[in-house]
């Protein structure tokens, strides 16, 4: 994981309250491995949150913090390749 990623993943921390275990973060390629990996963390401390408002927020933060379109940030989008996240 580059720094970009390592940012990414803190600022997730940050704003959710949790914490993700590094051997999980490191698998991390697509949005969607990240989107799962914050609902399986969410769901164990907070279950007033639905998925859905889990997945914007964390959508929201990619944004915020590179300033990629919302569009651009579908499921399927490799950090690296398809959004330049390192």
């Amino acid at each position: 994981m580059g720094l970009d990623a390592v940012t990414l993943v803190h600022d997730v921390e940050t704003k959710f309250e949790i914490e993700i275990d590094d051997r999980d973060a490191s698998k991390i390629v697509t949005v969607g491995d990240l989107l799962d990996l914050v609902w399986k963390v969410v769901q164990k401390s907070d279950n007033s949150i639905s998925r859905k408002t889990c997945d914007i927020r964390v959508i929201t933060i990619i944004h915020d913090s590179f300033g990629i379109k919302k569009s651009e940030i579908t499921r399927t989008a490799s950090f690296i390749n398809d959004l330049g996240i390192d």
